[in-house]
């Protein structure tokens, strides 16, 4: 991992000077490095930390396509949701609890997904397992009753799909994917196709509604972010309903997939802005 300092303004990378008034950062993701006996442990990994997390603070003239110190609204899954609403986007109905009792309340004559507030996955005896969204309904919500006052997780109104879409903006330029998961044999992929393989003819590029790209760069600039992948869902009535927005999510399968140039415009939008 290389070392970061500051000399008269100028920030050091190794053994690579940068000018922190004309540079561009692309912060793709942080971790853990290691050494030639792979011992890096996590105290390491904060000391390190902390010091690229100060670059925002150094240089404060140039352009960050992804913040290193997110904001914690661009973080936020509530946030995020009644910001979209606000601006006209259709979102489902949520609720955020470990109420055992409003839950079971909320879920009569309807179908509720159930997923993490914070996503990601956890390790158990040395293996990773991915959080997976779970489909509930009164017939399953009893098996949840011993768990639910754990933890608070997000239980959302189930979205009947016609089609799912992957949107990655980069500045304000859309490359929108269309995932045909609803027509996958597998019934866990309807359900979230994140955690189970779909078939490569299932990805496709899409074009999204003009009024629905207006309304997510509005989305973005509020948010205060230049980069940011989009889940959404298209309903049978043709209907565009926001799930959520990663700011550092995961594009080049998409690109690899479709044929979309993300990769291209990520360099682009970074040359343009470091002069």
């Amino acid at each position: 991992m290389p070392s970061v300092s500051s000399v008269d303004g100028a920030i050091r990378i190794g053994d690579n000077y940068i000018d922190s008034k004309h540079c561009s950062f692309w912060h793709r993701r942080f971790l853990y490095g290691f050494n030639k006996e792979n011992t890096y442990s996590s105290n390491h990994f904060e000391e390190f930390a902390k010091i690229y997390y100060s670059l925002e603070l150094l240089c404060t003239k140039s352009f960050f396509l992804t913040a290193i110190n997110f904001s914690p609204q661009s973080r936020s899954k509530i946030y995020q949701l009644l910001l979209a609403k606000k601006l006209g986007i259709n979102v489902p109905n949520t609720i955020f609890s470990n109420d055992y009792t409003h839950i079971k309340d909320t879920i009569k004559n309807q179908k509720l997904i159930v997923k993490t507030i914070s996503g990601g996955s956890f390790e158990h005896n040395n293996e990773k397992y991915a959080f997976n969204s779970k489909l509930i309904t009164q017939d399953n919500l009893s098996e949840l009753k011993d768990y639910v006052s754990e933890s608070p997780a997000i239980y959302q109104e189930y979205i009947e799909k016609s089609f799912e879409l992957r949107i990655t903006i980069v500045g304000n330029q859309f490359f929108t994917c269309k995932i045909d998961s609803q027509k996958s044999a597998d019934d866990r992929a309807k359900i979230d196709w994140r955690h189970y393989k779909l078939d490569d003819k299932y990805w496709t590029s899409h074009q999204l509604p003009q009024a629905i790209e207006t309304k997510i760069l509005l989305l973005m600039k509020d948010l205060n972010l230049n980069f940011g992948c989009i889940d959404m869902v298209v309903t049978p009535d043709g209907d565009y309903v926001f799930l959520e927005i990663n700011p550092n999510g995961q594009w080049l399968w998409i690109e690899r997939l479709t044929k979309m140039p993300i990769s291209k415009a990520i360099a682009n939008i970074l040359l343009s802005r470091s002069h």
